[in-house]
This record gives C-alpha cells, structure tokens and sequence, in this order.
C-alpha cells in the first residue's frame, strides 16, 4: 500500500511540476505515511470484521505515533513527519488527528491523502474486497472540497483515469 501511494504521489508532484527535491521530499512522505501503524497490534490491523470503538481509537492514533518516530530520525526534511500526522486531515478540516491550526495542510500531505483513499478503496484488504475503478471514482468525487483539496483532486483524476478513446484515436 505504502508504496503504491508512493508511486501516486511521485506522479501528482511530477505533474504540478514541483523541483526534483520536493518530488523526492514528497515521494519518501508518501512512502512513509503509515509508519505509525508498526505501534498498532496486527490483531488489530489484520482484524477481518469491524473495528469495536476501542479499537478504532487505537488506529486514529498512527497519525501522531509516526510523526513521533519520524521526528526522531534524518528524513532530510521536515515533511515525511508532516505528512505522517496531516495525511488524516481532510480539506475541510474534518478527519484525525484535530487539525492543529487553520493554515492549508502542507501540499504533500493533500496528495497523500488522495492517493491513500484511492489505494484504499482499490486494494482487497482483510475486512473487504477491492473496488473496481469506476465505485472509486464515484466515491473519491463526493469527496472534492470536503475531503480532498479540489484542484489536486482533479489533477489527480486525469493521472488514474483511462484514456478516453476519442482522444488517442488519430492522435489528438
């Protein structure tokens, strides 16, 4: 999973045409994002059924117990620590962690989301099977504005989406 979001987030940063260091920067975030989840019991994470509240709560954690262990090592930069605690936040300020300021999160942390819930939906995991492409796109844009920051939601789009035939038909 983390390396797909990875890939994703290479790909978002590449577009928006950021310098290589940011894309790296934004890359090794993105890689890392989920760091915090090695605290929580794989009873827990692998667990097929529902989560109980309990549980649940122990999960919404990850997010501040990875900035703490990024913190702690040379990432080369601030943001994987960033990213680690804001990849939960929504746009609208919605999600966990609660959202420490009313500033914009960091653009990485915005990419990481989208992919993270994209790769999420996609992805079979123990508890449920993985969606085709067309019940993600549906559900990923009932996110745009709330969820997920709108201009690079919709860059987003167009690199996951295929190809529409009329447009590589004769080469347009």
């Amino acid at each position: 999973h983390s390396l797909n979001v990875c890939i994703l987030v290479v790909a978002q940063a590449t577009r928006l045409d950021l310098s290589e260091r940011n894309v790296r920067d934004a890359g090794l975030a993105a890689l890392l994002h989920d760091v915090g989840k090695e605290t929580i019991p794989p009873a827990i994470l692998n667990k097929p059924g529902r989560l109980t509240d309990e549980e649940y709560d122990r999960v919404k954690k990850h997010p501040l117990e990875g900035a703490k262990l990024l913190r702690k090592i040379d990432c080369g930069s601030g943001i994987p620590s960033i990213v680690a605690f804001e990849h939960h936040v929504r746009y609208d300020r919605s999600g966990y962690p609660k959202a420490l300021s009313s500033e914009p999160l960091h653009v990485a942390s915005y990419m990481t989301q989208i992919a993270d819930v994209y790769d999420a939906l996609r992805s079979s995991r123990p508890y449920k099977p993985g969606m085709d492409l067309e019940r993600t796109f549906s559900i990923l844009k009932e996110g745009r504005g709330t969820e997920f920051e709108p201009r690079l939601f919709d860059g987003f789009l167009e690199i996951v989406s295929p190809p529409h035939p009329e447009r590589s038909a004769g080469g347009r």
